[in-house]
């Protein structure tokens, strides 16, 4: 990046160099009114403390499909509100951690990385970065956000914060990388279908299932299933023998 001369133009604003083999940030230091910087499709590795040591006005940043490990050199973006590192090789979540300094942080995404791999990640992003709007290309609810601060309480904060939350009936979700509060609840199907907002959808049945069971040829079973934080539902049909109600009756007779 150096052989660019970035330094000729004091006043560029937007500055789009990706898919240019650059292995490192440089040459920056003169361009202070930068807002928007794309380096997407590169081989850079490191950030140096000159990387962005002038940038105080870029608000957007991507650095996907790189190979970037450490974030440290990030942190001096004050005024930074997008941030794209998809596609890297980030694995330690006190990496993310150190971007919680980044106060106008409004969009994050770390796809396609390691740390994501963890399903924590977004959680304590959501904990961490009260600001963020959108992680991952997806956006932060209000529920989302209750329900990570509580995640990461004292268990006794928690307990209590939890029951206080599941009385005003916002706690009743279920979040990426965060387990339900509430103990599991066994319903028989006429409850399942009566309720207004079931934990867990009861999927329909096969056309052919449903017309045998129509015609008596067989019989549901629907019954929760423990241990996960997405409930399936396990049929068992109950077939009858293969002889016809007819030689049943013959069989019976004295």
């Amino acid at each position: 990046m150096s052989s660019l001369r970035l330094g000729c133009l004091p006043n560029l604003r937007s500055l789009f160099l990706q898919g240019n083999k650059i292995s490192q940030v440089e040459g920056l230091e003169q361009c202070r009114e930068l807002r928007h910087l794309v380096l997407d499709r590169n081989k850079i590795r490191l950030l140096t403390e000159t990387s962005f040591c002038a940038q105080w006005k870029l608000t957007e940043l991507h650095m996907e499909e790189n190979r970037v490990k450490e974030l440290y050199y990030l942190t001096g973006l004050d005024n930074l509100q997008f941030l794209f590192l998809g596609m890297n090789r980030i694995q330690d979540m006190a990496e993310l951690q150190q971007l919680e300094i980044l106060t106008h942080l409004k969009e994050i995404s770390v796809i396609n990385n390691p740390v994501a791999r963890k399903l924590l990640h977004r959680p304590t992003l959501v904990h961490r970065m009260p600001n963020l709007e959108v992680v991952d290309g997806i956006e932060v609810s209000p529920a989302e956000k209750l329900k990570a601060d509580l995640y990461f309480l004292e268990p006794p904060m928690q307990q209590s914060a939890a029951a206080a939350a599941a009385t005003a009936g916002s706690i009743d979700i279920v979040l990426p990388g965060i387990g339900p509060y509430k103990p599991a609840v066994h319903l028989n199907s006429a409850q399942q279908c009566s309720s207004n907002e079931p934990s867990w959808a009861v999927p329909q049945l096969p056309d052919d299932t449903t017309k045998e069971h129509s015609k008596g040829r067989g019989s549901t079973d629907v019954s929760p299933l423990k241990g996960t934080h997405q409930h399936s539902v396990l049929f068992r049909y109950h077939q009858h023998g293969n002889k016809s109600g007819n030689q049943r009756m013959r069989q019976n007779r004295p």
